[in-house]
């Protein structure tokens, strides 16, 4: 016999997680406001998802490839929705796929 209160339950739960994950994507960032690098050193592009995961206050947390990557703010110079121009050394340190 089929539970309805548990049934219910999961439903809500799975459009409580759904209109979580809507909100997120239509969140609106300001990529700009993390850049900190200031130096005149090689930048190069970064692809993203255009979602913020998570920020602190030296880094955040993007989608890269479908992978989570902490990306320090001392070393992005500016950013849109779909790219990050970062310095070519961070690049160079974590193996990114940069261009």
């Amino acid at each position: 016999m089929v539970d309805m209160d548990k049934m219910n339950k999961k439903r809500a739960r799975a459009r409580e997680r759904a209109a979580k994950k809507a909100a997120e994507k239509s969140q609106s960032v300001d990529w700009n406001s993390f850049a900190e690098y200031e130096g005149n050193g090689d930048l190069v592009g970064l692809a993203h998802e255009g979602r913020l995961v998570h920020e602190t206050d030296a880094a955040i947390l993007i989608i890269h490839d479908g992978e989570e990557l902490w990306m320090p703010k001392s070393q992005i110079a500016e950013g849109d929705d779909e790219a990050l121009m970062i310095t070519a050394w961070i690049a160079d340190q974590k193996g990114l796929d940069a261009w």
